[in-house]
């Protein structure tokens, strides 16, 4: 398993930085067009300033397994974005053993007893930095997160259709702390990347391995986003 999160992750590094050149590829024929620049910049950054709304979404994977969300957005100065996150992700241990079982062609877990899907949702802001520093193709940013997060507990030999029926919510608290950077000349559309520590504590302990209960789980995550103001 861990090797297949490694080989995923050398992929989303190589989708990154295709998202990157095409966003600096975009600038470049971006400033053929100054007239439209001008306007949507003077949008955000000029005196006569207005809030914006907008979605996003993004896709990604942590040290036990993946996540991926969807977000309303809103826009409170050139500066501040604040937002509602619906995410779902896995819980994990990374003391699970796992083997690869040749006659199914599955890998399975030696000593994992429960599996559980996580819903967070999540009540957050990013704030941009070093505006006046750097160019707006890169827009570094900081952000934090909070918010309730409900699990859903299922035996892992039934496996998840089969223990779908058996299972049990688990309801928590979550949140995140991260910094990341949007990419592209247009801040009204929104690709780029965050890195984030993120945490879940539920109220009751899961057993996700064989004697181990545990009510916290933390996770590093690495995801890409794509979104847009309107």
């Amino acid at each position: 398993m861990r090797k297949i999160i490694l080989f995923l992750c050398s992929h989303l590094v190589l989708i990154t930085f295709f998202i990157v050149s095409s966003a600096y590829a975009s600038e470049f024929q971006d400033k053929k067009n100054s007239e439209s620049e001008s306007e949507y910049l003077d949008d955000i950054y000029g005196p006569n300033f207005k809030s914006k709304h907008g979605i996003s979404g993004g896709f990604g994977l942590t040290n036990t397994g993946f996540t991926g969300n969807f977000n309303y957005i809103r826009l409170y100065s050139p500066d501040l974005i604040g937002f509602i996150s619906l995410s779902i992700t896995s819980a994990g241990d990374e003391n699970e053993q796992e083997i690869f079982d040749p006659i199914t062609g599955r890998t399975v877990s030696l000593n994992r007893e429960e599996s559980m899907l996580i819903f967070p949702l999540t009540f957050g802001v990013q704030q941009r930095l070093l505006r006046e520093s750097i160019e707006s193709s890169l827009r570094p940013f900081v952000e934090v997160g909070l918010g309730p997060s409900m699990g859903y507990v299922t035996p892992y030999d039934d496996g998840f259709f089969g223990g779908f029926s058996k299972g049990q919510a688990n309801w928590g608290l979550n949140g995140f702390i991260g910094l990341g950077a949007y990419f592209g000349s247009n801040p009204e559309t929104l690709q780029g990347l965050t890195f984030r520590y993120q945490f879940n504590y539920f109220s009751r302990s899961v057993e996700i391995i064989t004697n181990k209960e545990r009510n916290y789980f933390g996770n590093i995550s690495l995801t890409l986003l794509f979104g847009t103001f309107f």
